[in-house]
């Protein structure tokens, strides 16, 4: 009995001994600092996010001590632990209730974003979002696709529907304007307007590139059968301290199943963040990386490409957007030239859209060049197309758009 009971405090001071340790870690998470971070172009992961350094190393260690206690719960008041199948069936039904409180906590916190850690494309927009004001910011409602579309998408198409699709950042995305505002819905408004059976469908990401770009199509807008594809980035050129390509680990058919479900948990997606950071922090270089593109140009092209080669393959029209810049706010902050902007890379996209008589719409010159009207652009968000430059896009695009489905 003395034996039972010696065990038993000896579990017990362990079990203290670890909570306070952690409790002390979780303490000072909140003030870990690294040598350096991505500099951000796009949210990435925004620093709201509970995916952020500044959150995410408090929520994993306070979600560790919510999974360490209720395992404790179980292993003291379970009466069977001489089953060996015990000790991983209490680690598992702890873990699974810890993932449901951490989903809990993440859904109703001022940490939520519309933005997620994704096993290809780095991170992309939440799926299954409600509309929800949180203080400082409202996140816009997405679909069960991730895509900020209201209406219903299925995978069985009519033979009658046209479905078109937007891919880009985030002037596509619409950063703080309401759905209805963006140029998708009111592209999509004309063409029903005029007897046009059709389906716009935003499914762009702020801060993507064509490197996620072409995943998205791959991954989320093939099966429903797309019959335009409008794509529209300005990212590329921006500078980063790694590719795009150079975020991606998934080689094979196994590691992208496996990571698959691993996404699925808050828990795996915090303790990768903290298990980065830690790697920056003890391993850091000497110097700090230099900036370079996120895509290169190279692979620009090469991208845009492809995006043409699966409209032959999959019998959709791709027609390509050259955004404008906000060359008022450029002149105002020339270093953010050598950030944001390198003229080789539309300028790349409008040649080849040339050379393949290709379709496209050059808004930048379009718009004026460097004398475009202010009201273009959004008073917040200044190299954003406003309310106004959204209309304007989408009475651009209209007749570009009825052209390619009458021809069809």
């Amino acid at each position: 009995m003395n034996n039972k009971k010696n065990i038993f405090q000896n579990i017990l001071i362990l079990f203290l001994v670890v909570n306070v340790f952690l409790i002390f870690i979780y303490f000072f998470a909140g003030d870990f600092s690294l040598q350096y971070q991505n500099w951000k172009k796009g949210p990435l992961i925004h620093e709201n996010s509970v995916y952020s350094t500044q959150h995410a190393h408090k929520t994993f260690y306070l979600a560790t001590i919510v999974w360490f206690n209720i395992y404790l719960l179980i292993f003291l008041f379970f009466k069977n632990k001489k089953n060996v199948f015990f000790p991983v069936l209490a680690c598992i039904i702890s873990f699974l209730i810890m993932e449901t409180a951490l989903k809990t906590y993440i859904y109703n916190s001022n940490f939520l974003t519309e933005f997620i850690p994704h096993p290809t494309r780095f991170y992309t927009t939440r799926s299954n979002l409600k509309l929800k004001e949180i203080p400082e910011k409202e996140l816009v409602p997405t679909d069960k696709n991730g895509f900020r579309y209201y209406g219903e998408l299925t995978i069985d198409k009519h033979p009658a529907e046209k479905r078109i699709f937007i891919i880009g950042d985030s002037s596509s995305f619409g950063h703080y304007l309401k759905y209805e505002n963006t140029f998708s819905s009111v592209l999509e408004q004309k063409l029903l307007s005029d007897n046009i059976n059709a389906k716009v469908i935003l499914a762009a990401c702020p801060g993507h590139t064509t490197y996620q770009g072409l995943l998205i199509i791959k991954e989320s807008i093939l099966k429903f059968k797309p019959d335009i594809i409008i794509v529209s980035y300005n990212n590329d050129s921006a500078k980063e301290f790694k590719q795009e390509k150079d975020r991606a680990f998934i080689h094979n058919k196994f590691e992208h199943l496996l990571f698959k479900l691993l996404y699925k948990s808050d828990y795996f997606l915090l303790a990768q963040k903290v298990i980065s950071d830690w790697q920056i922090k003890l391993f850091s270089a000497e110097n700090k990386p230099v900036l370079i593109p996120r895509v290169s140009l190279e692979d620009y092209k090469n991208n845009i490409t492809e995006i043409v080669n699966l409209g032959k393959q999959y019998n959709f029209t791709p027609v390509f957007l050259r955004m404008p810049y906000n060359y008022k706010i450029l002149r105002n902050s020339p270093e953010l030239n050598d950030l944001y902007i390198d003229q080789r890379y539309p300028s790349s996209l409008i040649d080849l859209c040339k050379k393949n008589k290709l379709n496209y719409i050059d808004f930048d010159i379009l718009w004026g060049g460097e004398n475009k009207d202010e009201t273009l652009f959004d008073k917040l968000a200044h190299f954003h197309p406003s309310k106004y430059g959204h209309l304007k896009m989408a009475e651009a695009l209209y007749p570009e758009v009825k052209k390619i489905l009458k021809n069809e």
